[in-house]
């Protein structure tokens, strides 16, 4: 007799796993109140608080928002590759890694914690675990959402306020874990059109994308040092330098701090937008352009490269799972001996015998 059973969904839920796993572990820290080593928290006293922490929250999105057959997707950030944005910012990101050095927590630790927790999920749960090296959970969420959104709802399970660009597509919500609520370009004070003009202009300082006004004016201390030594030098040309002739003219200096940006937040990009004068703004200085062209590529979805989006759906689609009694006893296992026995009576309902066919993901 086959028990097997195929499966069809009612939704899509994407889950941006870094932010979830984030608010788990500083939670745990708070819970467990673990002892200190080295100046650095003992990974043995908090790592399965933050574990069962991370489990409640997917079991609730799957029993909350996928009362039926909703398919949970982890969409994971992926480091074995260089994060293809370092490419057109070398400093996208680069003191998350300092900052995590410097923790408390062994991140490093945690880490590889929480590699294994992922191997089960994507091995014994129903559950799809994605990543795509050189790529990020972002491009993953915004990826599966352009490609699936046509054709069944889409429900984004992330704080990051770059994933409401995803709702200029038809069927896709958004819901942050932060907050606890839904997100909108409205709950971010505007439209859809003024929230990616904003974020564009403004950058994201989480990202350590800069505005596009920022290193695109000389101070009024460098312009007096350049017409002393009467170096002839804009801003534009600044940085067609090489590194050593640049490092010769700050070491003259006497500083790298050369630049008094302009002044630009979200009241004037809105008044740009009502007066119909962003293109004017932006094309009335080279540099603007520049840097505008440039976090275009960083943030928007419509910019994430062909080959990352085509590696994120087919990742998505190669996922066949069979789900099998095995399958549940082996995470039932894991969980015992993880000290999370207390989740082995919480399996969603889908935790169940059955196929779920490949054709249904097409």
């Amino acid at each position: 007799m086959n028990n097997s059973k195929s499966f069809k969904r009612d939704n899509m839920i994407l889950v941006d796993f870094s932010g979830i796993l984030f608010q788990s572990v500083f939670a745990s820290i708070s819970i467990a109140k673990p002892q200190e080593t080295d100046n650095k928290y003992n990974i043995d006293e908090f790592i399965n608080v933050a574990k069962g922490l991370v489990l409640n929250s997917l079991f609730e999105y799957q029993t909350k928002y996928s009362p039926t057959k909703g398919d949970i997707v982890i969409c994971l950030d992926d480091y074995t590759e260089q994060n293809w944005r370092k490419s057109i910012l070398p400093s996208y990101k680069s003191s998350r890694k300092t900052d995590r050095d410097e923790s408390k927590i062994p991140f490093d630790l945690v880490f590889k914690h929480i590699d294994e927790f992922l191997e089960q999920l994507k091995t014994n749960t129903p559950w799809k675990v994605i990543s795509v090296p050189g790529a990020e959970a972002d491009d993953v969420i915004l990826s599966l959402a352009k490609q699936y959104s046509q054709r069944e709802p889409v429900l984004i399970i992330s704080s990051d306020k770059d994933m409401i660009q995803a709702q200029k597509r038809p069927n896709v919500t958004q819901f942050s874990p932060r907050t606890k609520k839904f997100v909108t370009p409205e709950t971010k004070g505007g439209d859809m059109e003024f929230w990616l003009t904003e974020h564009v202009l403004l950058g994201d300082s989480a990202d350590e994308i800069p505005k596009i006004t920022d290193q695109t004016k000389f101070s009024p201390e460098f312009e007096s040092f350049l017409a002393s030594k009467n170096i002839p030098l804009t801003e534009e040309k600044y940085f067609s330098l090489n590194d050593g002739t640049r490092n010769k003219v700050l070491s003259a200096f006497g500083s790298d701090d050369i630049w008094k940006n302009p002044r630009l937040g979200p009241k004037m990009v809105q008044k740009l937008l009502e007066e119909g004068k962003v293109d004017e703004f932006i094309n009335n200085n080279a540099l603007y352009k520049k840097n505008f062209e440039r976090n275009k590529q960083l943030i928007l979805d419509d910019y994430i490269p062909v080959e990352i989006c085509n590696k994120c759906v087919l990742s998505y689609v190669e996922q066949k799972k069979t789900i099998s009694s095995q399958n549940t006893r082996d995470f039932k296992d894991y969980l015992s001996s993880n000290g999370l026995s207390q989740f082995t009576e919480m399996l969603p309902f889908n935790f169940v015998t059955g196929t779920i066919s490949i054709e249904d993901f097409l």
